[in-house]
C-alpha cells in the first residue's frame, strides 16, 4: 500500500516536472541567438605571434574558411600552429597507422571528412595564397 502512494507521488512529481519544462522551452528557444561555429569568424586577437588552431574534424572547405578567418589577425610575424593527425603517403611497419587510418570511415559519416595524408594536408594549406608551409 505505502509503495503505490510512493508511485502515485512520485508521478505527480515527474508530470509537475515535464509540464512546466514544456511551458520554459519554447521561451528559452526564442531568447537564444542563433550559434555560429567560433573558428569561422573573424580572428578577434589581432597581431599575435601565434595562433593555435585544430583544423582535424573538418573537411577541406571548412578548414579553408577557418584558416582564411585567420588572415585578417596575422602579422607579418605571425605563426598559425595546426594541430592534426596525418597519416603518412607511404605505408610503414607498425599497426598504429592503420588504427588510425580506421577512423577515417566513422570521420567520413558523422562529419563528412577523411583523416589526411601528407600530401593532402600541405594540398589544402598551399591553396591559401597568404600563406606557406
Amino acid at each position: 500500500m505505502a509503495s503505490n502512494a510512493w508511485r502515485s507521488r512520485r508521478s505527480i512529481q515527474l508530470s509537475r516536472a515535464a509540464s512546466s519544462s514544456r511551458i520554459d522551452r519554447p521561451s528559452l528557444k526564442r531568447q537564444s541567438p542563433p550559434t555560429v561555429p567560433r573558428e569561422l569568424i573573424e580572428q578577434p586577437v589581432k597581431d599575435a605571434r601565434a595562433y593555435y588552431q585544430i583544423v582535424h574534424n573538418h573537411n577541406d572547405e571548412t578548414c579553408h574558411r577557418i584558416l582564411a578567418a585567420h588572415l585578417s589577425a596575422l602579422s607579418p610575424s605571425s605563426v598559425t600552429l595546426i594541430d592534426d593527425k596525418i597519416l603518412p603517403d607511404e605505408k610503414p611497419v607498425t599497426g598504429s597507422v592503420e588504427y588510425m587510418a580506421g577512423l577515417s570511415l566513422p570521420m567520413l559519416t558523422m562529419v563528412n571528412a577523411l583523416e589526411r595524408c601528407e600530401g593532402g594536408a600541405y594540398c589544402y594549406i598551399g591553396r591559401l595564397d597568404s600563406m606557406r608551409v
